[in-house]
């Protein structure tokens, strides 16, 4: 089955959306959007994974919670390469499904999101 991902994020660094791209190769597509066209993108389109680069986003939990509310069935990971207990436990009640460390190795970060899309969304609202 192929999949609809989003990475938000489109500043995201070229060798991490390249290894993102190898990753998810054979699983589906890969869009990327900027924070900004992501809020006001049409929700016609349903991905499967949202992918959130914590690195060029914002404020990720009010991010977390808009892209939950236009896509409520998708799964929700945020990316980061400075994870923090504080920050994920954020991410967590903001609705976010998963939440790693940007995997330079493109069979680590392919297992990741095999994982997260082996297992439903969240129920939300919490």
């Amino acid at each position: 089955m192929k999949h609809t991902f989003l990475l938000v994020g489109q500043e995201t660094s070229a060798h991490w959306a390249e290894i993102l791209d190898q990753a998810l190769s054979g699983l589906g597509e890969l869009h990327r959007m900027t924070e900004q066209e992501a809020m006001q993108a049409d929700t016609q389109n349903r991905y499967a994974v949202i992918i959130v680069d914590a690195g060029v986003v914002s404020n990720v939990a009010p991010c977390i919670i808009r892209l939950r509310q236009k896509w409520p069935e998708a799964r929700i990971v945020v990316a980061t390469a400075s994870p923090t207990w504080q920050r994920a436990r954020e991410a967590f009640l903001s609705g976010a499904t998963d939440y790693i460390r940007k995997a330079l190795n493109p069979k680590s970060l392919r297992s990741k999101i095999k994982r997260v899309l082996d297992n439903p969304p969240p129920p939300w609202p919490r």
